[in-house]
């Protein structure tokens, strides 16, 4: 065999070899979707599994993997490309966002889960940054919430004054204003309560919230309907109206609030999750005259 011909084999070869790496690798590229799928189920599964101890060390391992870890044979790279499945990181910030529901009990201080929460809430601080911009704002709002479920409300206004993309200023407004009126209940601030609560009453008769949907709490499974939501401010406005000495107000608050509770209650009459929740908080307020 002479040396043209030999070179020309070895050429041949090489390119046939480029070709099937070619060929191998969008078949790879081809599985990725449903070898993602996979891992994903995985982890719900591990995170299902858990130990609640075992949760953020777990995640925090996941956090370090790269979407894709590519591998190559320095001798023949064309031949040996394939791609390794990693979870992608808006998937390990999806699973976070469901681990702060675990920890949050119904969505009080007194049933939160306070130093597993503070865990998973410095876990996503630090996955933030790798999140898309989507996942950032999902992201966020857990945070703002977990910092809710433990009384910690000046850092839930700097994580909202930050910036939250997909909110109105007036949101940013009313969240914060209903936020500083939970910071002055734990101070027993009365009229500082009264004043914050009218804030938030504000956006609540705001024209984005008109056609308002039913929101679902993961804490306690109910839909809070605006009617209840607005009751429940009028009725904590008559409350420290009156503990600040303010009848006329009180009295003014606990009117208002009245028909908003009852239609609340008519709308939820079959969803029974729904109406057992509104139908406990509506005991406890009884004796506010409710």
């Amino acid at each position: 065999m002479s040396a043209k011909t030999f070179v020309r084999g070895g050429i041949t070869v090489a390119i046939l070899a480029a070709l099937a790496g070619g060929v191998y690798y969008c078949w790879t590229i081809r599985e990725l979707p449903s070898a993602r799928r996979e891992a994903c189920k995985k982890i719900v599964k591990d995170v299902k599994s858990s130990k609640d101890a075992e949760v953020v060390p777990y995640l925090r391992k996941l956090a370090t993997e790269k979407i894709f870890k590519t591998r190559f044979d320095n001798r023949c790279p064309w031949m040996h490309l394939s791609f390794e499945t990693r979870v992608p990181i808006d998937f390990i910030s999806q699973v976070s966002e469901d681990v702060f529901y675990r920890f949050a009990g119904r969505g009080t201080a007194e049933t939160t889960d306070e130093p597993r929460m503070k865990e998973i809430l410095a876990f996503s601080k630090e996955l933030y940054p790798r999140c898309s911009k989507e996942a950032q704002i999902s992201l966020r709002e857990r945070q703002i919430d977990a910092c809710f479920f433990l009384n910690d409300f000046d850092e839930a206004i700097r994580l909202i004054e930050l910036g939250l993309p997909g909110h109105s200023e007036n949101w940013t407004r009313g969240t914060v204003a209903k936020l500083r009126a939970h910071k002055a209940m734990l101070a027993d601030d009365a009229k500082e309560v009264v004043k914050q609560l009218l804030i938030f009453d504000e956006y609540l008769h705001s024209e984005e919230m008109k056609d308002r949907d039913d929101e679902y709490d993961q804490t306690t499974g109910a839909l809070y309907s605006s009617e209840w939501v607005m009751g429940r401010n009028y009725m904590r406005c008559s409350i420290y109206s009156r503990k600040a000495g303010d009848v006329a107000n009180a009295d003014k608050y606990l009117a208002l609030a009245k028909p908003l509770f009852a239609k609340a209650l008519e709308k939820c009459k079959d969803d029974k999750t729904t109406r057992d929740e509104l139908e406990r908080e509506m005991k406890e307020l009884k004796k506010h005259g409710l």
